[in-house]
């Protein structure tokens, strides 16, 4: 709604800008589909290597008297250190895609603010039909609706990325369950065991 009345309002002070916004909406929209595409799939990957990390720092925390009274310290650290360094490195793209998005729209939102100013200055000085008061207007809401295209983008990829969370779910509902605690066919006699031994190593 924001963008559709920023719309109305330069159509009626500058409507020469209006022929731009065809090709910056395509364009816009071309951005917003290839930074969907590659950020959800860069998610999914921070995801999945995330989730190792945890993991394994949970089972190190409930094994530490084990691992420390054997001395293993330094290869736990190492394995968990390169599980971080794995995860760093799905993490560092999803951060460089960020930056790439803010780039390209900043320069659309300036390329759309370029046309509006020059529409609204080639009215005001050839035709008088605009006066200065509007020409500010025109500009205030042109910087508003760039942020509101900016917020649109950001806020479709966040919801993009965030559905990652529920297939994530999902997937793990799927899984087969494991065996139940008792197999009644495979449970052993009543009198087992009947001889036994343990061997030290």
């Amino acid at each position: 709604m924001s963008v559709l009345g920023v719309v109305v309002v330069i159509a009626n002070g500058a409507p020469v800008a209006l022929i731009v916004f065809l090709p910056l909406g395509y364009l816009y929209r071309l951005v917003m589909q290839y930074y969907l595409a590659t950020s959800r799939e860069l998610k999914r990957l921070d995801a999945v290597s995330r989730s190792p990390i945890f993991s394994f720092f949970g089972e190190t925390l409930s094994g530490l008297p084990v691992i420390r009274g054997f001395g293993q310290s330094a290869r736990f650290m190492a394995n968990n250190e390169a599980r971080i360094d794995r995860n760093q490195q799905c993490y560092m793209p999803a951060m460089t895609i960020n930056r790439w998005l803010a780039v390209r729209l900043e320069f659309l939102g300036s390329c759309l603010m370029f046309t509006t100013a020059l529409a609204s200055v080639a009215a005001l000085l050839l035709s008088r039909d605009i006066d200065a008061g509007m020409v500010g207007l025109l500009m205030t809401y042109t910087i508003n609706v760039t942020g509101s295209l900016n917020w649109l983008v950001r806020s479709a990829s966040e919801v993009e990325q965030n559905i990652v969370s529920v297939e994530r779910v999902l997937g793990y509902g799927g899984l087969p369950s494991e065996a139940a605690d008792e197999i009644p066919e495979k449970k052993p006699v009543e009198e087992w065991p009947q001889q036994g031994s343990i061997t030290f190593e």
